[in-house]
């Protein structure tokens, strides 16, 4: 019986171990989550996400353009803005 009892007390010292450890752990997730420098990279990262969903939704309306003047342009000068928007897109000089 005192093994028992032995085995129990043992627990509840690791339990209460164990429990501290999470407080721990918890506060230090809370602290990291409310730094400045946690706030900044999540809001940079937000910025960042916004920025590429901007410069598709340019590539999107640019690809249009460029088609509308496929139907209106004659073809000498359509070639030309089109390899130059097709090179603009991939980031290069035209």
């Amino acid at each position: 019986m005192t093994d028992l009892k032995s085995t129990a007390d043992r627990f509840e010292v690791e339990n209460s171990i164990l429990m501290k450890e999470t407080k721990r752990l918890k506060d230090e997730v809370d602290s990291l989550m409310t730094n400045p420098t946690s706030r900044l990279l999540r809001a940079e990262r937000e910025e960042n996400a916004r920025l590429k969903a901007e410069v598709e939704s340019l590539k999107r309306a640019g690809d249009l353009m460029l088609k509308c003047a496929s139907a209106n342009m004659p073809y000498p000068p359509y070639a030309t803005i089109a390899k130059d928007w097709n090179a603009a897109k991939e980031g290069k000089q035209s």
